[in-house]
């Protein structure tokens, strides 16, 4: 699935929800889900200026990649920290993942 949009902050709402259906299409748990969709929206609505994302589901992962400006690119990394992003020039790479279990 694919989006793109002449400007972030009017894409935040429609990619926090498309990544919401796939986290679900992945097996991600709700709150895992949930989490994906609103900090990926709350941070694209901090942004400004083109951008073009892709999503791929696995078992149990979501892939998110960000084509943008590299300045965007750069304050979305930033504001996306907690995830653990990829960063290239142009280009964001996030995967949210289903947590493992671990006996205790």
């Amino acid at each position: 699935m694919s989006l793109r949009c002449d400007d972030a902050a009017q894409a935040a709402a429609v990619a926090g929800h498309v990544t919401l259906a796939m986290a679900a299409r992945a097996g991600l748990p709700p709150l895992t889900a949930d989490r994906a969709r609103g900090d990926l929206a709350a941070a694209l609505a901090r942004c400004s200026g083109p951008i073009e994302m892709a999503w791929a589901s696995g078992d149990g992962s979501l892939y998110a990649r960000i084509n943008a400006p590299s300045p965007t690119i750069e304050l979305l990394a930033g504001l996306l920290a907690d995830h653990s992003p990829v960063a290239a020039p142009s280009q964001l790479e996030l995967r949210f993942e289903r947590a493992g279990l671990r006996a205790v």
